[in-house]
């Protein structure tokens, strides 16, 4: 019985290490899409920014 266990365990194991794997490189790939997409809001929220305060000065809004 102990046989059976350790060999039906085995496959398990590894198919627990294949996903952890894909699970960290998913993390990172969400985790870099994450930074890259707050950059691009930093950067859109401050042209916007930039252009109210710009068209505020020259009295379009």
């Amino acid at each position: 019985g102990s046989q059976l266990l350790s060999s039906e365990y085995q496959p398990n194991e590894k198919a627990l290490i294949v996903f952890g794997r894909n699970l960290k490189l998913l993390f990172f790939f969400f985790h870099y899409f994450l930074i890259a997409f707050g950059l691009n809001v930093k950067l859109y929220s401050f042209f916007f920014l930039f252009y109210v305060i710009s068209s505020s000065q020259l009295g379009l809004v």
